[in-house]
């Protein structure tokens, strides 16, 4: 009896879910992610994805006149974050420990926007079992550092330290490029025009030398060939492209601009067909009453770094851990009643249907393509409209 009532107390505060969270995810790493060997999906190796960092940073120090396409390349991003390590001397065998500290980061981050969204622990437990999670997870992915930096300059943020903010952001841009958009974003919540122009100064700095870092390495969304599509294990606008060689008989497949406008009429329709049914059902509507400011900019940051992905080309499945974070922000920052039951519902199957029919669901990615474009058209919408509601009230 004492052991249910105070599994229900954890349940009851959000770092209950993190525990949660974390403890699931290192029972999976010590059997050595079983779901993900029964899908085929394991990579293998422990921690892979921080190994491969780790093991750059070791290139760096050998090679440190060369730039880090040429001496590591599986390493596709410029040399910031492995300047960061070699100064922290950082090295292949601390894997397994920076690996834990990952799943811890993850676990925090996902345990806060569950509680915070208010679904059901079933529910929870079903986000966090889904592939692009364990993916992330089990590869120890340098995408959950880039969360834990959003989630950080959010929270400074909406504590009036744009300045900070922006250098975190700056800091995470320069280890990956998608949250490039954001350091702008801070200029919006500076109060004073001095801070705001400061901020958008630093910002356009730090765009352009990681512009120039950008074009003097590998081509980072698809560094092996411009005109090839991959729709196995991604996700973002041009993602239909890789529906294409299917109807090479009659379609040039191997020119660029085919791939793009391919991509572009495919979204289109989706698009303008969701909008209408939606908006007929008052899913798309203005979400006006907030009932917490702070977890809401937490969702525009978040849904912010979605989009820059979704838009920047095809993007690998388990950095969907922004639409996870953001919708589940959406939700608890928002009040049922601006969608009402029925469109908590559908945000909530739209997500469960974007992230287990990913990869490795093969023919079932479709569905899943489809189902995070809706995902993404509503989230956008009703962020746009709110912001220009926020604006109006403003200038009154």
């Amino acid at each position: 009896m004492n052991i249910r009532k105070n599994l229900s107390l954890i349940q009851d505060q959000w770092w209950g879910f993190s525990l949660y969270a974390f403890g699931i995810l290192v029972f999976l790493d010590l059997t050595k992610w079983l779901p993900l060997r029964f899908w085929g999906a394991t990579s293998g190796e422990h921690f892979v994805d921080t190994k491969q960092i780790l093991n750059s940073v070791e290139c760096l120090d050998e090679n440190s006149n060369l730039h880090s396409s040429e001496f590591c390349k599986t390493y596709v991003y410029g040399k910031t974050l492995l300047k960061i390590f070699s100064l922290l001397h950082l090295n292949f065998s601390q894997t397994g420990l920076i690996g834990f500290i990952f799943l811890g980061l993850l676990s925090a981050a996902l345990g806060y926007v569950s509680f915070k969204s208010r679904i059901t622990f079933s529910t929870f437990l079903v986000v966090t079992f889904s592939p692009p999670i364990l993916l992330l997870a089990e590869r120890a992915n340098f995408d959950i550092l880039m969360l834990a930096l959003v989630v950080s300059a959010s929270l400074l943020s909406t504590r009036g330290r744009q300045v900070f903010s922006v250098t975190l952001l700056g800091l995470a841009s320069a280890f990956k490029f998608y949250t490039l958009p954001l350091m702008f974003i801070g200029a919006i919540y500076a109060k004073k025009r001095f801070q705001k122009l400061f901020i958008i100064g630093v910002s356009g700095l730090i765009t352009y030398q990681i512009g120039h870092e950008i074009s003097s390495s590998r081509k980072l969304m698809n560094p092996t060939d411009a005109v090839s599509y991959n729709n196995g294990q991604g996700f973002g606008f041009n993602i239909w492209a890789g529906y294409l060689p299917r109807f090479k008989g009659f379609l040039p497949v191997d020119n660029v601009l085919t791939g793009l406008a391919f991509s572009g009429v495919i979204w289109m329709l989706i698009a303008v067909t969701a909008f209408a049914y939606l908006h007929t059902k008052s899913y798309l509507g203005l979400n006006s009453s907030v009932s917490d400011k702070d977890l809401y900019r937490l969702f525009e940051y978040l849904l912010i770094v979605h989009v820059s992905c979704f838009l920047a080309g095809v993007s690998i499945d388990y950095r969907l851990i922004f639409i996870s974070a953001a919708t589940l922000s959406y939700l608890g920052a928002t009040k049922s009643v601006d969608m009402g039951s029925s469109g908590r519902k559908l945000l909530l199957g739209l997500l469960l249907v974007s992230l287990w029919c990913s990869y490795p669901s093969d023919g079932l990615q479709i569905i899943g393509d489809i189902s995070l474009s809706i995902l993404t058209l509503i989230l956008t919408f009703n962020a746009t409209r709110y912001r220009f509601h926020v604006r109006k009230l403003e200038n009154k």
